[in-house]
């Protein structure tokens, strides 16, 4: 199956090759961002994406 256009996959350990993104390191960069908006008062709102 090929992804749409624009989007990316995000894989489990093993990556099928060096280039692709690793789904932990995604989550870890999430969790970041979620702390650090929730530190300023932000709160999440987690829309469809298309």
């Amino acid at each position: 199956m090929e992804r749409l256009p624009g989007f990316r996959d995000f894989y489990p350990h093993p990556l099928p090759h060096p280039d692709s993104w690793s789904a932990a390191a995604r989550s870890y960069v999430f969790d970041k961002w979620r702390g650090v908006a929730r530190a300023y008062g932000f709160r999440e709102y987690d829309g469809p994406p298309l």
